[in-house]
């Protein structure tokens, strides 16, 4: 299941390449209430974005794609880049719940192509609904601290 809705994304910030980080807010899911104590795609509690676009590896089920252009872009992130993302989530709805939110660094199975050069592995952020009631409003912002600031 994982989110419900469709995710809307909105650019809060520059581009990493003009300044000190680079912010994106997403708004518009959902996510059942608790169901298990660790985060499971397959269940409505779980919901995950990923850089990956599918352009190298398929996505996996139950994943949203985030914005190519947020960051590095798709199949490009080192174990640095994914320490520099901060995510933030709320449930903005009536109902006060509690988040958790887990990040992943995911190499792709098939291999890059030779050129551009790139990692050839993904950003994902993974965000479980511990509470008992659902999360209806969703919403948060993943910032890309530049390695520069860090």
């Amino acid at each position: 299941m994982a989110f419900g809705g469709a995710a809307v994304f909105a650019a809060a910030g520059v581009p990493a390449a003009q300044g000190a980080f680079n912010i994106l807010s997403f708004s518009g899911v959902t996510l059942a209430a608790n169901a298990a104590p660790a985060p499971l795609r397959a269940n409505a509690d779980t919901g995950a974005f990923s850089s990956n676009t599918g352009a190298i590896d398929a996505l996996p089920a139950n994943t949203t794609s985030l914005p190519a252009a947020f960051s590095k872009g798709p199949d490009d992130y080192t174990q640095s880049d994914l320490d520099a993302i901060v995510v933030i989530s709320q449930d903005s709805g009536v109902t006060v719940t509690k988040l958790h939110v887990t990040k992943a660094l995911v190499a792709n199975v098939a291999a890059a192509p030779a050129f551009p050069v790139i990692s050839n592995a993904n950003a994902e952020i993974i965000i479980q609904n511990l509470g008992a009631g659902a999360a209806t409003g969703l919403s948060g912002t993943i910032i890309q601290e530049h390695t520069i600031t860090r």
